[in-house]
């Protein structure tokens, strides 16, 4: 995950006040006997934004501007005057290429003095690719934004390569991350935030040397069984895969895992679950990850599947198991539980939080209370290193699903304005902090899906809300490119 949306979150704590009677709040509900759910939090929520208001960074304005269907809504000015400069491209031998784009901000209309905080969201794709870009602020008022050209494109020869690049912003001074705000702009269902585009698929041409401008480049198109070669040769791609083109006429892109593959066969899942029980465990992403792949590789229970809600809890069927937990105490205490198998089967734990978190608390209150992310990190820490579990379980986990990217002018994103607390920077920030911790664990015991990777390329499409991919209330499967990606790439992890 690129990007330095952990440190954009350290330096917003530095320029707001901090609490302890806030941090700790929360503990009461852990404490009790009843399950840790969302009415605790809400309420303590409540109480927290009244007895500790946090500061507000600057002086917003709110704009009315009118959506698809000519309703007339309400979204957060944007503040500043952005200007953007195309580098060249520049080669990187363990990433591939680099395309980086340099943003200036300047002419706040607040008047602010605070430097840095905006949050952008970029891609760049052409006849061959698609990737997301990261973008590091300078705290100075720039920033720079990396597109990470996929190492096996330097394997072809070519003198020129175009692509088209779009970037918009989402977050101005923090914001993303000034989620413990109890003004109108996060407590109100009434104000969207910013999704306004800077640029918007504009194309830019590079030699391998210098930047060109205005003219046309030809790449040499993919075949299915070059993808195939290139993605099983380790060297040239990441562990999770990458976006490539797959219908020129329909401008679409797929998902290749990084073994070349899609989803496991039906032999290969049962081969993979005849000495290791997966246990699906989490929000209702993972409820519908469970269902998918039930419906994929259990023809026979179809019946049993057919009789479970759209929105059911726990469900089991022959070493393959659904755990529905809501919220990071109530993770926790599972993996708290996890026994080592006896036999000399193995148990993978495919585990997802963070939406339901986030919806109900500030990025701060979760990545500081210990009952949160500290918690989760000394759990995981506490089974690797549990005697006679080495080799004997493996924990798969999920990182904070992104949620949907969508221009503000799009009316069915409506339903996402009252979640003013659940940002992409937030869930960056925690996601890049969770990665920097338990990769120096060292431990194979631990594989991490970035979910931010897969799913952000095609962040506009969305299903049942804020979901990739859903069984709706007719209980109808409805799916996404990223959704598909997703599942593919978890069931992948729990059996290699």
């Amino acid at each position: 995950m690129e990007g330095n949306e952990l440190e954009q979150f350290y330096k917003f704590e530095n320029l707001t006040k901090s609490y302890g009677d806030y941090l700790t709040s929360g503990d009461e509900c852990i404490a009790s006997t009843r399950k840790y759910d969302s009415n605790c939090l809400n309420n303590l929520t409540n109480w927290r934004s009244t007895r500790f208001p946090m500061k507000q960074l600057w002086e917003r304005k709110v704009v009315t501007f009118t959506l698809q269907n000519k309703q007339t809504v309400n979204r957060v000015a944007i503040d500043c005057n952005y200007g953007v400069t195309i580098g060249s491209m520049l080669h990187d031998t363990k990433k591939g290429f680099i395309v980086e784009l340099l943003i200036e901000q300047s002419e706040c209309a607040s008047k602010t003095k605070i430097l840095g905080g905006a949050s952008f969201y970029a891609t760049a794709k052409n006849d061959m690719f698609l990737v997301t870009c990261g973008t590091d602020d300078l705290f100075n008022n720039f920033y720079r934004v990396k597109c990470y050209i996929p190492t096996f494109i330097s394997s072809f020869k070519f003198e020129t390569s175009c692509m088209n690049i779009s970037l918009s912003i989402l977050y101005e001074h923090f914001d993303g991350f000034n989620t413990d705000d109890s003004t109108e702009f996060r407590s109100s269902s009434n104000v969207y935030t910013l999704h306004v585009p800077l640029i918007n698929e504009t194309q830019y041409c590079y030699s391998r040397t210098n930047r060109i401008k205005n003219k046309s480049g030809t790449i040499k198109f993919l075949d299915w069984g070059d993808v195939d070669a290139i993605l099983r040769d380790k060297s040239h791609t990441n562990s999770l895969g990458i976006w490539v083109r797959s219908d020129l006429k329909a401008d679409s892109y797929h998902y290749m895992i990084s073994d070349g593959g899609k989803h496991l066969t039906k032999s290969e899942f049962f081969e993979c679950t005849k000495t290791n029980y997966i246990h699906i465990t989490g929000e209702s992403h993972q409820r519908f990850t469970w269902d998918y792949l039930a419906y994929e590789y259990f023809e026979a229970k179809h019946k049993y599947l057919d009789d479970l809600k759209p929105l059911h809890n726990d469900a089991s069927l022959q070493y393959f198991d659904l755990h529905t937990l809501f919220f990071i105490p109530n993770v926790v205490k599972y993996i708290n539980k996890i026994a080592c198998p006896l036999s000399n089967s193995t148990a993978t734990h495919v585990i997802q939080f963070g939406s339901w978190d986030l919806r109900a608390a500030s990025v701060r209150y979760i990545m500081r209370n210990h009952n949160f992310i500290p918690a989760i990190i000394n759990a995981i820490r506490n089974l690797i290193e549990k005697k006679g579990c080495y080799t004997k379980v493996r924990i798969v986990l999920v990182l904070p699903m992104p949620y949907p990217n969508c221009p503000y002018t799009d009316y069915d994103c409506s339903k996402f304005k009252g979640m003013g607390r659940v940002t992409n920077p937030s869930i960056d920030a925690i996601s890049q902090y969770l990665i920097q911790v338990l990769s120096k664990l060292q431990s194979k015991q631990i594989d991490i899906v970035d979910t931010r990777s897969i799913l952000s390329s095609n962040l506009t499409a969305h299903e049942c809300g804020s979901h990739f991919l859903c069984r709706d209330k007719d209980k109808k499967w409805r799916e996404t490119v990223s959704g598909d990606a997703f599942v593919a790439t978890s069931i992948h992890a729990a059996c290699h």
